[in-house]
C-alpha cells in the first residue's frame, strides 16, 4: 500500500477492522431516561408564558448514572442531560397528543435531582446570576434571574459556569423546576422569612401550581419512586466503595493483500477474536481510584505475518498472546495532593495517559477512540508503560504539567531488570490548553529498551534486528577451480593460503618468511656454537655444514652427487676438458674440482665433500646454522628460517605462512586441489555470531541495548463536534524524523 495512503487513512491502513463494542457501562447503575417527546408550547400556555417573563427556571437533566452512592434526590440540583436528549423534537414529534405517552414513559423523563457531591458535571446553587456566564445584564429575562437567585435561591447552572436559557424544554421538565421553587418558598415560610416571599410571586405561583398540577403529582410520584429504587440499590449493591464495569470489543480484521518488509508475499487471511476487560474501580474518599483491571486477549495482531506494527488496530494483542489467559492488566492507585496535583502509583500496566494527557480528541484504548494504534495517539506516548509513579500538576486554568516514570520490568530481580536496572521511559510534559476544544503539547521522553510498538521498523529498530536475525540463511559457494599451470618466480614470495600438492619440492634455501608450524616433520639448520670450526685435509665435511659466503673450495675438492645453487666448472672427458654447468645441475659423485672455487653465497652443504687440505672457518665467519636436526610436525618454526636441504611435501599443504624459493616453481594443472566449498545454512543471527566466516571476522550480536530521547509538539483542535484537526512532530536520537497529519470526522 502506497505511503500517501498511509498517511491518509491512518485508521485502517494494510489491515481491515471492525469492532463492536458489547456491554459497556456499569452492572449496577440507575438506568439513564429516554428521550422526552412532549415539549411545552408557550404560545397555547398563556400561564407559562408569563411565568417565563419572571421566572426563569435551570435546565434538567437525567443526571450521570452512579452506581454505588446514589442520593437522596434534593431540590434546586440541576445537572446537564445527554447530547441526544437536547434534541429539539420535529413536527411530528411536537404533534403526538398528551394521552399517547404512557406514564411509565413520562417517568422515564423525569429529572432526578441528585445531591450536589454526587453529580460531577452540575454547577449546583448559584448565589449571584454573575456567576452565569451566559447571562448578560441585557438579557430579557435578567431581571427575573436576579431576583429569583437572590431572593429565593432556586437557580442552578452547568459545570462550565452557562445557563443556556435558549435550551427548549419539556412541560415535565418545566413541572419539575416549578417544583424546586415551590420547595424552595414553602422553606422559606417554614423559616419566619416570609418577608422575602411576595404576595404577587405567591398568587403566580398558585395559578401555576394548578395548571401544572398533572406535572407536579408526575414529579413527585418520580421522587417517591426513586427513593425507593435508591433504597433498594443500596441496600443490595455489590459494594459501597467499588463499582465494577465491563467491556467486550469484538473484532474482524483481515490481510487483503502485500508483502512483508524483507519482500515475502503474506498470504490473505481473516481472523475474528475478542477483548476482554472487567474494571474493579474503589474510591475511599470520593477523590481517589483505586483501579484493578482483568483482561483477557482473544484477537492477535499481523505483525508475525508482516514483521511490522504497521496497521495494527488498537484492541488486538501485541506484547501479551491472544490465548484467552486471565490476567491482571492494569493496578493503579490515583489521589489528589490540594486542589492542582494528582498523583499515580503503578504497580502493573500503567501508560503514559495515566498521568499525562496525549494531546489527542481521538484518544482511546481500542473500545473508544481512534480504530488503529497509530491513530490513538503520538507513538513516543507509547514508550512509557510499566510500573512506576506519575504527577499531573494544574499550572493556572490553561497549563498543565506532567512527569513519570515507568518501568518496563519492575518485579524482576535480574540485573537486567528491577526499577532502574531493566527498561524504562521517563516523561517531562507541558500542554497549554485555552479552551476545551484545543490543546498544544511539548513532550520529552528518555527510555532505555523500550519501543512504540506502532509504526515503521525504524521507531522499534530492537524488533526490527530480532526479526532481521530470524531470517533464514542458506549459502552454497563452490570457488572455481583453477585453470592452467601456476608459476612463481624465484626469489618472490609465495602467499599464504596457497597450497602446493604433494610431491612438490622445496629445494634448500627455501626462506618460510614468517613464524610457523608444518604438519609433517621437517630438517632444519642446528643453531651456530662458539670458536672457529676446522675440518682436515681429506676428510668428508657432511652434509648440512654451512660454509659462509668466500670460502674458498681449492682445486681437487671432491663432491659427491648433489646440485649447487650457483655454476660450478667441472672436468669433461677429452678433448672438451671443462665445462662449468648451470645452478641446480646434478654433480656426479666423485667429481673433483678442476679449478678453485669461492662460494658466491652461504652455502649448506646439500652433500658431502672432501678437500685436499685443510679448512680452517674462523668464528667471526661463522654462520648461524652449523648443523641439520629433524623437528617434529607441528613444532614452531622461527620467521626467516630457510631449509638446509631439498624437502619434498608428503601431503596436499596449503601455506600457513608465506616462503620465498631459491629457484622459480611450476605446479601444473593437473595438480591444482579441488577448492572446498563454502556452505551455511541457519539464521542470519546464528551467521553473524560466528567468530569469522569464509575468511572474514563476524561476532556480531543483534541484541543491541538503545537508549533513545525523544521529542513530541503534538496539536489537537476539535474545530466542530464532530470534526478533528490534529498532528504531531516526533523525533528520535539517531533513529528517525518525520510529521503526521491526521483528519478525522467523529461519528
Amino acid at each position: 500500500m502506497s505511503k500517501i495512503l498511509w498517511k491518509i487513512l491512518l485508521i485502517a491502513p494494510a489491515v481491515l477492522g471492525a469492532s463492536v463494542l458489547v456491554s459497556p457501562g456499569v452492572t449496577t447503575e440507575i438506568p439513564t431516561a429516554t428521550k422526552v417527546t412532549k415539549t411545552l408550547e408557550t404560545t397555547n400556555a398563556p400561564v407559562a408564558d408569563a411565568l417565563l417573563k419572571k421566572l426563569v427556571v435551570a435546565d434538567l437533566k437525567t443526571p450521570a448514572p452512579e452506581a454505588m452512592t446514589p442520593s437522596q434526590p434534593a431540590v434546586g440540583d440541576l445537572a446537564e442531560e445527554p447530547a441526544r436528549i437536547t434534541e429539539t423534537p420535529d413536527a411530528s414529534t411536537t404533534a403526538m397528543p398528551e394521552d399517547a405517552v404512557s406514564d411509565a414513559g413520562v417517568l422515564e423523563q423525569v429529572p432526578d435531582y441528585g445531591n450536589k457531591s454526587s453529580v460531577d458535571d452540575s454547577l449546583g446553587q448559584v448565589t449571584n446570576v454573575t456567576q452565569l456566564q451566559d447571562v448578560q445584564p441585557g438579557d430579557w429575562a435578567y431581571a427575573a434571574m436576579q431576583e429569583l437567585v437572590e431572593r429565593y435561591g432556586c437557580i442552578a447552572g452547568y459545570s462550565d459556569g452557562t445557563f443556556r436559557g435558549d435550551r427548549a424544554l419539556t412541560r415535565y421538565e418545566f413541572a419539575a423546576g416549578l417544583n424546586a421553587c415551590l420547595d424552595r418558598v414553602n422553606e422559606l415560610i417554614r423559616a419566619a422569612t416570609s418577608d422575602k416571599v411576595r404576595k404577587e410571586d405567591l398568587t403566580t405561583l398558585q395559578r401555576l401550581q394548578t395548571e401544572f398540577a398533572a406535572e407536579l403529582a408526575t414529579v413527585r410520584g418520580r421522587v417517591d419512586t426513586l427513593e425507593a429504587t435508591t433504597a433498594q440499590l443500596e441496600a443490595n449493591q455489590f459494594s459501597t466503595t467499588t463499582k465494577l464495569n465491563g467491556e467486550i470489543v469484538l473484532g474482524l480484521t483481515s490481510i487483503v493483500s502485500g508483502e512483508n518488509i524483507f519482500g515475502e508475499d503474506v498470504d490473505d487471511v481473516t481472523i475474528f477474536g475478542s477483548r476482554t476487560r472487567l474494571n474493579s474501580d474503589t474510591s475511599f474518599t470520593g477523590q481517589d481510584l483505586l483501579r484493578t483491571r482483568l483482561q483477557a486477549f482473544g484477537l492477535d495482531d499481523f505483525t508475525g505475518r508482516t514483521q511490522t506494527f504497521e496497521g495494527n488496530l488498537a484492541f488486538t494483542a501485541i506484547e501479551e498472546d491472544a490465548n484467552n489467559d486471565v490476567e491482571i492488566e492494569e493496578l493503579t492507585y490515583t489521589f489528589p495532593i490540594g486542589s492542582s496535583t494528582q498523583v499515580v502509583l503503578a504497580a502493573n500496566g500503567a501508560d503514559a495517559d495515566n498521568f499525562a494527557s496525549t494531546v489527542n480528541f481521538l484518544d482511546g484504548d481500542g473500545g473508544s477512540g481512534a480504530l488503529s494504534r497509530f491513530g490513538t495517539r503520538n507513538p513516543i506516548y507509547y514508550l512509557v508503560r510499566g510500573s512506576g509513579v506519575g504527577l499531573r500538576q494544574q499550572l493556572g486554568n490553561a497549563f498543565e504539567l506532567s512527569l513519570g516514570y515507568l518501568a518496563g520490568d519492575a518485579g524482576n530481580p535480574d540485573e537486567d531488570g528491577g526499577i532502574f536496572n531493566g527498561s524504562y521511559g521517563a516523561l517531562a510534559q507541558l500542554v497549554f490548553k485555552p479552551s476545551k476544544r484545543f490543546q498544544l503539547g511539548l513532550t520529552y521522553i528518555n527510555s532505555y529498551n523500550r519501543e512504540t510498538l506502532t509504526g515503521s521498523p525504524l521507531s522499534n529498530p530492537r524488533t526490527f534486528l530480532s526479526n532481521l536475525s530470524n531470517q533464514p540463511v542458506n549459502i552454497n559457494l563452490q570457488p572455481p577451480a583453477t585453470s592452467g599451470p601456476r608459476f612463481f618466480p624465484a626469489n618472490q614470495p609465495i602467499p599464504a593460503g596457497e597450497t602446493l600438492p604433494a610431491g612438490t619440492q622445496l629445494p634448500a634455501g627455501t626462506t618460510l618468511s614468517a613464524a610457523t608450524t608444518l604438519p609433517f616433520p621437517v630438517a632444519l639448520p642446528v643453531p651456530a656454537t662458539s670458536g672457529p670450526r676446522f675440518f682436515p685435509a681429506n676428510q668428508p665435511i657432511p652434509a648440512g655444514e654451512t660454509l659462509p659466503a668466500g670460502t674458498q673450495l681449492p682445486a681437487g675438492t671432491t663432491l659427491s652427487a648433489t646440485t649447487l645453487p650457483f655454476p660450478v666448472t667441472v672436468p669433461a672427458p677429452p678433448p672438451i676438458g671443462t665445462i662449468t654447468i648451470p645452478a641446480g645441475t646434478t654433480v656426479p659423485a666423485g667429481t673433483a674440482l678442476p679449478t678453485p672455487i669461492a662460494l658466491p653465497i652461504n652455502l649448506t652443504l646439500p652433500a658431502s665433500i672432501t678437500l685436499p687440505i685443510d679448512l680452517t672457518i674462523p668464528a667471526a665467519a661463522v654462520p648461524t646454522p652449523i648443523g641439520i636436526t629433524t623437528t617434529p610436525a607441528g613444532s614452531a618454526i622461527p620467521a626467516g628460517t630457510a631449509l638446509p636441504t631439498l624437502v619434498t611435501l608428503p601431503i596436499d599443504l596449503t601455506l600457513p605462512a608465506p616462503i620465498t624459493l631459491p629457484v622459480d616453481l611450476t605446479i601444473a594443472a593437473a595438480a591444482a586441489p579441488t577448492a572446498q566449498p563454502i556452505a551455511f545454512n541457519g539464521t542470519l543471527g546464528e551467521l553473524l555470531s560466528q567468530p569469522d566466516f569464509a575468511g572474514i571476522p563476524l561476532g556480531f550480536d543483534l541484541d543491541i541495548p538503545i537508549v533513545s530521547n525523544s521529542y513530541g509538539i503534538e496539536l489537537s483542535w476539535q474545530i466542530a463536534d464532530n470534526f478533528v484537526l490534529g498532528s504531531w512532530k516526533k523525533s528520535w536520537a539517531r533513529c528517525c524524523r518525520w510529521l503526521e497529519v491526521y483528519i478525522y470526522r467523529l461519528i
